[in-house]
């Protein structure tokens, strides 16, 4: 090797290395090829050059490098495309010198291909020049992935500190994804999660598909372990890491690659430690929001506890119920159902579905439910369980019972029509505010079962005296119009003679029956004493009147047994009439007078 290429070698190491050393803090990912052409160009006075380097040498810096360079490719030299590749090369007018690019071992790493107008060097001169280039690009390669590493690092502590400090899921996960793609531009990334809390995300999020047993995104997601898939047919490679925090497993971050990749083992450290803090931050955001759903399920229910204990009438409390369960968990319809006997009574306030025919077939299934399995009802789907509810318009169903005593009295019902709407999460909260409510209804109905005996005659359950007497004196205030019955039993002193007080106790409430029974739609009946019963109708016609009690004189014969006849007065009262209370039993007594001396089993009015 002659004087000028020992200079021009030297020129080049120089030259090179000198720019190296200068710029290694802060090199571009692409500015180390550009300084290698420039120094060639330059030392060798060429024009055309290109770098075929190997993509084992390279795969340490492939996920580095963002930008590709015109002046460098990536081949695998034992491929036959690849070898057909550079074939051509030498083969076009482009370039007209190969020179293999060899370690201190022999091994292939690639090639340089020249334009040179002129080749005067020995190839002495070319084996340093190849030696040169490789320890030029190992110096540089060292150099990216040192400050790589550095910048990963920084970026790792930059996130960690904001997904710890985050309490927002959805931030969370947008910083993990910005991150990602900061580091590896031309990956694609998506987190598969175990919820599907975030459909209205426009991050690129999907819910964990676990009817796919042995995929491999499940298989990372039920052991906790990274897995890296290549399809070599496509050649794309995919990878999975688990988000995972210390009490579970939130989800999988799947990577695609769309090109057979060699990942090293600091990327894999790198990604696992990411999403590993992902995970973290995703169990502490959740953890966060769920206490803080907590204290509000808390106070929803320490509120509803309040204001059930200052509700004293049942009717204010189902509404109020009813109400505080459609807006707490966005309900179609709530309804309060006491169960009797023989059927289930809807209380007053529940939501009109109730009310609907084909509404029975769901609340006798749900007392039979209730009474047989002594537990609550909770059905994401009515159409995939085993009860047969018919044709009812929902699918979401939460029921829990109401109990007194031990005893199972009722329940309480919330519907929605979407599928799995409520959460296991709301079906506790509804628990526990049915558990409260059971108290405050039990009090309620114990309190009005107290005042119901107050007012009314413990043989014949019509209403006492005095209880008919306001009902009067408000109807007269607020009405137009009204009637009084006054009715007795003819030789009622007979019935007892002959067949004993007991029987004669019987026939009472017989009659008693029969005449709350035609008072379904308006009415008030009350045992004014011994044998007399006294009816009050607001709002009616003296027609009307008249034609009621023409009715029990004609039916109670008929319906009792000993049969027994009734004499009945009638008086009337209007605004152009008006009356109080008293002059209108008087009235009545009076026409009832007259009726049992007339001959009995009649009605005649006085007005």
């Amino acid at each position: 090797m002659n004087n000028l290429e020992e200079e021009k070698l030297m020129q080049l190491k120089g030259e090179m290395f000198e720019n190296l050393q200068i710029n290694q803090e802060n090199y571009s990912d692409n500015g180390y090829v550009q300084t290698l052409v420039d120094v060639i160009r330059k030392v060798l006075e060429i024009e055309h050059i290109h770098f075929l380097i190997s993509k084992e040498l390279y795969k340490d810096i492939q996920y580095i490098v963002k930008v590709k360079h015109r002046y460098i490719s990536i081949i695998d030299p034992y491929n036959p495309m690849d070898q057909q590749y550079c074939e051509s090369l030498i083969q076009s007018n482009e370039y007209n010198k190969k020179i293999i690019l060899n370690t201190a071992k022999e091994e292939l790493i690639g090639y340089i291909f020249l334009k040179i107008e002129i080749d005067s060097f020995s190839s002495q001169f070319w084996d340093d020049f190849t030696h040169i280039i490789h320890h030029y690009f190992k110096q540089v390669f060292q150099i990216l992935v040192i400050n790589n590493e550095k910048r990963r690092y920084r970026l790792l502590q930059s996130v960690t500190n904001q997904l710890h400090s985050s309490i927002d899921i959805d931030a969370v996960l947008r910083k993990v994804l910005e991150s990602l793609k900061e580091i590896y531009p031309n990956f694609y990334f998506t987190l598969q999660l175990s919820t599907d809390d975030f459909k209205k995300s426009d991050l690129s999020i999907e819910t964990l598909d676990y009817t796919m047993e042995n995929s491999p995104a499940m298989e990372c997601f039920l052991t906790g372990n990274y897995r890296i898939e290549d399809d070599i047919n496509r050649k794309e490679s995919f990878m999975y890491f688990p988000l995972k925090g210390k009490q579970g497993i939130y989800g999988v971050l799947h990577i695609h690659a769309n090109q057979s990749i060699i990942i090293s083992e600091q990327d894999i450290e790198f990604i696992h430690i990411l999403a590993q803090t992902a995970g973290n931050a995703m169990e502490n955001a959740r953890l966060y929001q769920h206490s803080k759903q907590l204290i509000k399920d808390l106070k929803l229910i320490t509120n509803v506890s309040k204001k059930l204990n200052s509700i004293l009438k049942l009717t204010d409390l189902v509404k109020y119920i009813v109400a505080e369960l459609k807006n707490s968990f966005n309900a179609h319809e709530a309804g309060i159902v006491m169960f009797k006997e023989e059927y289930c009574e809807v209380l007053s306030g529940s939501t009109t579905y109730f009310y609907n025919e084909d509404c029975k077939s769901l609340l006798h299934e749900v007392k039979q439910v209730l009474l047989t399995k002594k537990e609550g009802l909770f059905l994401g789907d009515v159409n995939q369980s085993q009860y047969r509810f018919t044709s009812i318009p929902y699918a979401s169903i939460m029921v829990e019972s109401i109990e007194q005593d031990d005893n199972i009295i009722g329940s309480i019902i919330v519907l929605h029509q979407q599928p799995y709407y409520f959460s296991f999460e709301t079906f506790k909260l509804f628990r526990s505010l049915t558990q409260h409510s059971s108290l405050a209804f039990s009090n309620a109905i114990l309190r009005e079962e107290l005042e119901q005996l107050v007012i009314t005659d413990y043989l014949t359950k019509l209403y006492t005296r005095n209880y008919l007497d306001d009902e009067m004196k408000q109807s007269m205030e607020r009405d137009t119009q009204g009637v009084f019955l006054l009715i007795d039993i003819d030789n009622f002193k007979k019935v007892n003679d002959t067949y004993g007080h007991q029987n004669g106790d019987k026939v009472l409430v017989q009659i008693a029956d029969i005449i709350k029974e035609k008072l379904i739609t308006g009415g008030i009946a009350a045992r004014w004493g011994g044998e007399e019963i006294a009816v009050y109708l607001p709002n009616y016609t003296f027609e009307e009147g008249m034609h009621l009690a023409h009715e029990f004189v004609q039916l109670i014969p008929k319906k009792s047994k000993p049969s027994v006849t009734i004499s009945c007065g009638v008086s009337y009262w209007s605004i152009h009439q008006p009356e109080s209370p008293l002059t209108l039993f008087k009235k009545a007594d009076e026409a009832l007078y007259e009726a049992k001396n007339t001959g009995k089993n009649r009605m005649i009015a006085n007005i």
